[in-house]
């Protein structure tokens, strides 16, 4: 686990389970896989996957803490 990761997660995002992390770090690599054959994201910003895209996305969950679904 990359401290530095776990550390922005926290802040961007408030309290994540250990398991949630992982989950998402999972998610980034899975992420990244796809993308070479269904161009998710620009190629410009893969270098910085997990800031640009996954912490950005992290953001909401202090907007509505309340939320227990995200369509």
């Amino acid at each position: 686990m990359s401290a530095d990761a776990w550390a922005d997660l926290q802040k961007a995002a408030g309290p994540v389970s250990r398991e949630t992390f992982e989950r998402l770090r999972a998610f980034e690599q899975l992420f990244l896989k796809w993308n070479r054959s269904i161009n998710l994201a620009a190629p410009s910003t893969l270098d910085d996957v997990w800031r640009r895209h996954i912490l950005d996305s992290a953001q909401l969950a202090r907007i509505a803490p309340a939320a227990t679904r995200w369509v």
